[in-house]
């Protein structure tokens, strides 16, 4: 029997929750019931794609905060940040011309989030690109990267990185407040110990690339 609307709505409303990392573990078995397999295919996706790959590790992350030592809370922020980063290339599509050869992400100021980076490209790539990862100690430096994760909460640093990167189709990730309004396509935020992200769509679309709309329902802001 089809969904009546107001039991879709409900759906999809419990869905953008679980996607925003909220704990409603409790509502997970109304969606799996025969109602289920009446929900469109693109929201059977988004459920599925948003519970594997950020929900069930976020919940580990709330968990795990809660009992770690602060040092311990900073190692497991950087690996899920890396594991992140790693996660939002299977929502972003960049040019045909850069998906081939290596697939870059540049770090410039987290010497730690390099290291959990590192571990990743051993046994993992981006599609059929084999993942390598650099690190950046200047602006001068930067040479291309399909992502370049920056930490600073200096306005004129990534205004020299924006112009820097400004013709070429690079997804500038940041962790600092205020970051997304500056141009940042993403920016990292902890809310209630949770691991979050904002999504700054209209910018990643005007450096070139294409943002799937699984995106949105994951970040806590989009502009």
């Amino acid at each position: 029997m089809p969904l009546r609307h107001k039991d879709t709505k409900k759906h999809k409303e419990i869905l953008v929750k679980l996607c925003a990392f909220v704990p409603l573990w409790r509502e997970i078995p109304g969606l799996l019931n025969s109602n289920y397999f009446s929900l469109s295919r693109a929201l059977k996706n988004h459920l599925v794609t948003g519970l594997f790959i950020f929900i069930i590790p976020l919940s580990l992350f709330s968990q795990t905060s809660q009992a770690l030592k602060p040092a311990s809370m900073v190692n497991t922020t950087i690996q899920f940040k890396a594991r992140y980063i790693f996660n939002f290339t299977k929502y972003i599509e960049w040019p045909a011309n850069l998906r081939k050869g290596n697939f870059v992400i540049g770090v410039i100021g987290s010497p730690d989030l390099f290291r959990e980076l590192i571990k990743i490209s051993e046994t993992k790539q981006i599609g059929n690109q084999p993942l390598e990862v650099k690190t950046f100690s200047s602006v001068e430096s930067i040479t291309y990267c399909h992502i370049l994760y920056v930490v600073t909460d200096k306005v004129d640093i990534i205004t020299a990185i924006q112009n820097k990167i400004n013709s070429e189709n690079t997804l500038l990730i940041t962790d600092r407040e205020g970051m997304i309004k500056l141009g940042a396509g993403i920016n990292f935020v902890v809310i209630n110990n949770k691991l979050e992200f904002e999504l700054n769509r209209t910018g990643i679309q005007k450096v070139g690339l294409s943002v799937g709309s699984g995106l949105a329902l994951l970040a806590v802001t989009v502009l």
